[in-house]
């Protein structure tokens, strides 16, 4: 059986050494909850897989777009072909697009069950003037 650490010391291995060493720090420093942050980085690695699928079927759509434009124009087919060359290729990028935004927001998530402040405080006056 996998324990949470485990789990977070198998994602973490593939974030990087600095990201793994200051994520330890917050998780020594504050005891946050394992299981909850082994949660968010295992969400972030399967972002990170589903972001690239997502990119590598987006640049096929676009050079079949580009296939299918280059054959009408030659007259060896005809405009439907483009057209549902065009829908695949904006399925692709919407596709792209949501991936791009499920992996910001389990970046928040993740931010968040690091202890992270979902809202920055306004700065006061003294703030900016840098008086005490």
């Amino acid at each position: 059986m996998v324990t949470d650490e485990q789990q977070i010391e198998r994602v973490m291995d593939a974030l990087g050494h600095q990201t793994r060493r200051d994520i330890l720090a917050l998780l020594h420093a504050n005891a946050l909850p394992v299981g909850d942050i082994a949660d968010r980085l295992q969400a972030l690695s399967n972002d990170a897989d589903r972001l690239n699928a997502q990119a590598a079927a987006a640049q096929t759509a676009s050079r079949s777009l580009d296939l299918a434009r280059r054959s009408f124009e030659a007259g060896n087919s005809g405009i439907l072909d483009v057209i549902d060359a065009e829908r695949r290729n904006a399925q692709a990028q919407l596709g792209l697009a949501r991936a791009k935004a499920q992996r910001l927001m389990d970046t928040v998530q993740l931010y968040l069950a690091l202890g992270g402040s979902p809202v920055t405080p306004p700065a006061t006056p003294q703030d900016a003037s840098g008086a005490p």
